[in-house]
């Protein structure tokens, strides 16, 4: 209840105390007069002032709601009509006694200016009612100064407590006020109280929502950095084969190399026996030359040495062929070289093929020896016959000068492919350096995705803590939700 209505309420109690004050003693008068059969002017003069002041009160009380007017106008229907009756019924003690009761009831309301009003309307007429008084009555005047003795006194009393009252009413308005400001400023907090609960519960309400997101968003990471486990760990087993493989390609390369440089080392005695033979032929060209003037009889047994020189002549046939599936195998050799790469099975066949050749060169190179002896014997023979062996020396020289001319064929051959050897040896080494490397990064590489496996499995530990420590966050701010609204549900309560 705010000091306006309080105030209100006190101005209407107190004017309806007034009304019933003069509805109970008027009435009374009048019926007092009547039932005395006391003069009729005093029963009109009650009734007029009565009557007056009955429609000031629902006119300005109950219809204007003039509260605080009505008790003003009231005063001067019900003075007037006391001045009136004291003038025409001067000397008389009842007049007093009204007046004094009028005084009081002008201090209902506790209102100074009101009383001073009612208090000096009722000092004239008291003056009224001695001065028109007629004649000397000593009861009269003993009681009219009794009368205004009382009235001064009862004046100055209730000043005193109309003073003691306004000191009241006005520490009771503002302690009302204090409290109405107190009131206010709670109301004020208990709405900031209300919004800040509000807010807090959005946004817990929100960071609630976060942290879910959050969650699960983390719970994508951890299947996302499994997943990535899982593949860095099967990576990491195809590097380590696959360095195992390398591993594996470098032996048969190591192993290739050294095959490679048995054939080098073979090819080489054979390109140097070649250049002897060579070497040789022409030797014994030039004695063949020498004997061609010697033995110009020796036709017949020369004829014989031809048929051998024919059969060495199929054998060098045979050799050239040998030679010419040589070049071949060094050209295969060339092309297995290339396609081969890290595999090393193209060259153990080729260096069996070449050491098949090199076997049926040897065998080849027996039966020429052995055909050479046997020439050697028919040479012995020769000489006996010397008058036969020029038409064969003709032909022997004509066979030598083509042997001659098959084994510079056969060291031109052996040089070509003692050079290809030589690059092949030189793509071997290549690919060996390079097999190394790979065997070299490939380790390093399984050596990194293993650790990026161990630095992957703690970012899983990391994410799972930061998911346990989320889950405590909600169930936290789930527990503050729900004290804020059980707060919230209160503060409304209590309104």
């Amino acid at each position: 209840m705010t000091v306006e209505e309080i105030v209100k309420a006190d101005w209407i109690r107190k004017n309806r105390l007034m009304a019933l004050g003069y509805s109970v003693s008027i009435p009374a008068a009048i019926l007092y007069s009547v039932l005395n059969g006391e003069h009729p002017l005093k029963v009109w003069i009650y009734s007029v002032s009565y009557a007056v002041f009955l429609s000031l009160y629902f006119i300005l009380h109950v219809w204007l709601k003039w509260l605080k007017a009505f008790p003003y106008a009231a005063i001067f229907p019900l003075y007037t009509g006391m001045a009136v009756y004291a003038y025409f019924f001067a000397g008389s003690i009842s007049a007093m006694l009204i007046i004094l009761y009028l005084a009081v009831i002008s201090s209902v309301h506790f209102r100074r200016p009101l009383f001073a009003i009612g208090y000096g309307y009722g000092f004239i007429a008291l003056l009224i009612n001695k001065i028109f008084a007629p004649g000397q009555d000593p009861v009269f005047d003993a009681a009219f100064g009794v009368a205004m003795l009382v009235y001064v006194l009862l004046g100055m009393v209730f000043l005193i407590l109309i003073h003691l009252n306004r000191l009241q009413f006005r520490q009771l308005i503002r302690v009302l006020k204090d409290a109405e400001e107190e009131a206010e400023k709670k109301e004020k907090q208990k709405e900031l109280l209300e919004q800040d609960i509000l807010q807090i519960i959005s946004r817990i309400s929100k960071i609630n929502g976060q942290v879910q997101k959050h969650m699960s968003a983390q719970n994508e990471m951890m299947q996302a950095v499994n997943e990535i486990a899982a593949g860095a760990a099967s990576q990491n087993d195809q590097v380590v084969s696959i360095a195992d493989h390398v591993s594996y390609a470098t032996r048969r390369v190591e192993e290739m190399d050294r095959i490679t440089k048995k054939v080098m080392e073979r090819t080489s005695d054979s390109l140097s026996i070649s250049k002897t033979g060579t070497e040789k032929m022409k030797e014994m060209e030039k004695t063949m030359g020498e004997l061609a003037g010697i033995v110009q009889q020796l036709k017949q047994t020369f004829s014989t040495l031809a048929k051998k020189i024919e059969e060495t002549n199929s054998f060098a046939d045979n050799i050239q062929e040998i030679a010419s599936q040589t070049n071949m195998l060094a050209l295969n050799a060339s092309i297995e070289a290339a396609r081969a790469g890290d595999s090393g099975k193209g060259f153990s066949v080729v260096a069996a093929e070449i050491r098949n050749l090199a076997e049926l060169t040897s065998q080849t190179a027996n039966r020429i020896n052995e055909n050479l002896a046997g020439v050697n014997e028919v040479n012995l023979q020769t000489v006996k016959e010397m008058e036969q062996s020029g038409r064969m020396l003709d032909k022997s020289l004509a066979a030598s000068a083509s042997v001659s001319k098959f084994f510079v064929d056969l060291s031109g051959n052996l040089e070509r492919l003692h050079a290809e050897f030589s690059q092949l040896m030189e793509s071997v080494n290549n690919v060996k350096t390079d097999t190394g490397r790979i065997e070299g990064a490939a380790k390093e590489q399984a050596a990194v995705i293993s650790e990026s496996t161990a630095k992957l499995e703690e970012i899983r530990q990391v994410i799972e803590q930061l998911l346990k420590n989320h889950e405590e966050i909600a169930g936290d701010l789930l527990e503050t939700n729900k004290s804020a609204e059980n707060l919230q549900k209160l503060i409304l309560a209590e309104e």
